[in-house]
């Protein structure tokens, strides 16, 4: 009876982290889906680029963890349902590298289906930086079909929520609707 309730117990821990429900034969055969994927080795160029300059080994597994961890994300989120801050800042730069290399190395998903959302303050953004942000727009987000405002005028790429407050805020997400791509 213990090694049943362990088991039971088991299932429920997993079952909740992969976030599916059903009976034991479906959840053994979506588990061996699950086993099967994370054994999967990717060639991932930004992480083999970095591993192979001498002094860069810490940073690189830093790299092929992180790049892990979003491929995991991506299992477990539909395409085209993925949204990237992204302001123009250097940490800003870094994880979009990350998330299109994680993105093109995915049997599903693309980056082209990555949605950039630039939380822009009105009153404080300079020049260079407002010019740096659309220019890596218009570089790395090239989808431009599905995206449409609520009342269906269609949106540039670059989705900019003008922020002042976080009534801005609130009111601006309100105002987006996203179609599937």
């Amino acid at each position: 009876f213990g090694m049943v309730a362990n088991f039971t117990g088991l299932l429920v821990s997993v079952s909740s982290r992969l976030c599916y429900s059903g009976n034991l034969t479906h959840f053994r055969r979506r588990l061996s889906n699950f086993q099967a994927l994370a054994k999967e080795d990717k060639k991932y160029v930004l992480y083999d680029k970095i591993r192979s300059t001498p002094g860069n080994e810490n940073t690189a597994l830093k790299v092929l963890k992180a790049l892990k961890e979003i491929d995991r994300m991506l299992d477990v989120m539909e395409p085209g349902s993925l949204a990237l801050s992204f302001n123009g800042g250097k940490d800003a730069c870094a994880v979009m590298h990350l998330v299109r290399e994680a993105c093109e190395q995915h049997r599903t998903h693309k980056f082209t289906h990555v949605q950039p959302i630039w939380f822009k303050n009105p009153t404080d953004e300079f020049p260079e930086l407002v010019d740096f942000v659309q220019q890596q727009a218009a570089t790395y987000f090239t989808h431009t079909g599905g995206l449409r405002s609520i009342d269906g005028r269609k949106l540039s790429r670059l989705w900019t929520l003008l922020i002042s407050s976080e009534r801005d805020f609130i009111s601006g997400m309100a105002k987006i609707q996203r179609q599937v791509p």
